[in-house]
This record gives structure tokens, C-alpha cells and sequence, in this order.
């Protein structure tokens, strides 16, 4: 009779335990997060006027160039970076595989206007470039889900 009540209040402990781990390591992850991170950083041309080529090299927390690529922005235009899968993997539990650290993204607009950020960048946080917004002609920042 011992021996049934020690089986089942281990069973019910098992139970509880996979339980939790369901719901805080996937279930709550996924509501919070959503099913998909957000994009590494997004590029605004808020100019009317003209276009303008914006540079943007990635340097990670070893100061080693990750990427580097020029765009054309065309005014009153957008273009957005998704990541890829080296930064994060594009499955529901990216969360689990994400590699975590601190980041520098290095901006030029035109070849002549220069800004750094530093971030350290999660699957819910993205890089904002504007370019010619109401605060000069050229600004960085982070942007959280």
C-alpha cells in the first residue's frame, strides 16, 4: 500500500515537473516572444528629396567585422534586414539556439555622416537607422518588441 502511494506521488511530481518545464521553457516563450524574432535592423530614408547610400558594418564583442553591405534608400522608403540564420535560427524555438552578445553596428550615410551603436541584441530587439529624421541627419537606435 506504501509502495502504490510512493509511485503515484512520484508519478504526480513527474507530471507537474514536465509540466512547468512545458510552460516556462516553450509555451511562455512563444506568447511572449512570438513565433518568429524580429529583424536585425531596419533602414528609414525620411528625406523627401533624394537618395542616399547607407552603410552599415556589424562588428561583434571580439571587434570582428560580421557584415558589411551599402544600400540605396530611396526617399520616404524602407528597407528591412531580416536575420539570418547564423543569427538566429527561423524556427518556433529560436529562443534555445540564440546566441547571445554584444554588438556594434557602425552607420555612414552619403560618406560623410558617421554614428556607432553598441547593443546588445536579443530576439525581441532590432537596430533603427533614420536617416534625415527630426534629430539630424543621422540616427541609431534600438528598438524593443
Amino acid at each position: 500500500m506504501i509502495r502504490k502511494k510512493i509511485k503515484l506521488i512520484i508519478i504526480i511530481i513527474t507530471i507537474i515537473s514536465l509540466s512547468v518545464f512545458l510552460f516556462f521553457f516553450i509555451f511562455l516563450p512563444m506568447a511572449l516572444l512570438g513565433p518568429q524574432p524580429q529583424p536585425l535592423f531596419y533602414i528609414f530614408n525620411s528625406d523627401d528629396d533624394s537618395n542616399h547610400i547607407v552603410t552599415v558594418e556589424i562588428f561583434n564583442s571580439d571587434n570582428i567585422s560580421i557584415y558589411y553591405e551599402s544600400f540605396v534608400v530611396q526617399p520616404d522608403n524602407n528597407i528591412v534586414i531580416d536575420r539570418g540564420f547564423d543569427w538566429c535560427p527561423k524556427h518556433m524555438f529560436y529562443w534555445f539556439f540564440w546566441d547571445e552578445g554584444s554588438y556594434t553596428f557602425y552607420v555612414t550615410l552619403d560618406n560623410t555622416h558617421n554614428e556607432s551603436y553598441h547593443a546588445d541584441l536579443y530576439p525581441v530587439m532590432s537596430v533603427w537607422i533614420d536617416v534625415y529624421s527630426y534629430k539630424a541627419p543621422l540616427y541609431v537606435g534600438a528598438v524593443t518588441l
